[in-house]
């Protein structure tokens, strides 16, 4: 995300994100080295983990989850019968159909993933394994 990428299919380019680091500025001066002129100034937020820091954005996660204010894609099952469901879904390749599918299988994964954690409290920390 720090250098710019272009789109292959529709040619577009995004610019290249900036990095600061609020007390961690040397770890920042690293990224200053990808800046460009396009470069959108301070669009990260450079973060070193701590288990007070992992604590809280694992509740924060999860109170968004629940609320529902975080949606993900649906599951690749589901998103594969509605692509077959298709004429265009239908006269794609296996190859085409899986890079289609990738997102929705990642997502699967990743709720798969966090599902499996197990969540117990150190203290007022967090720890999940």
């Amino acid at each position: 995300m720090v250098k710019p990428q272009n789109d292959e299919e529709t040619g577009e380019r995004y610019p290249d994100f900036g990095v600061y680091g609020g007390t961690q500025e040397d770890a920042a001066e690293e990224y200053k080295k990808f800046h460009t002129k396009e470069t959108e100034e301070d669009a990260m937020y450079l973060i070193k983990a701590s288990a007070p820091i992992n604590s809280e954005a694992y509740a924060n996660v999860q109170t968004q989850l629940n609320s529902g204010k975080i949606k993900l894609l649906i599951d690749e099952r589901i998103a594969k019968a509605k692509l077959l469901e298709t004429t265009a879904g239908k006269k794609m390749t296996p190859e085409k159909r899986a890079e289609y599918l990738k997102p929705f299988t990642l997502t699967s994964i990743l709720r798969e993933e966090m599902l499996n954690l197990r969540e117990e409290n150190e203290g007022i920390n967090i720890i999940l394994k």
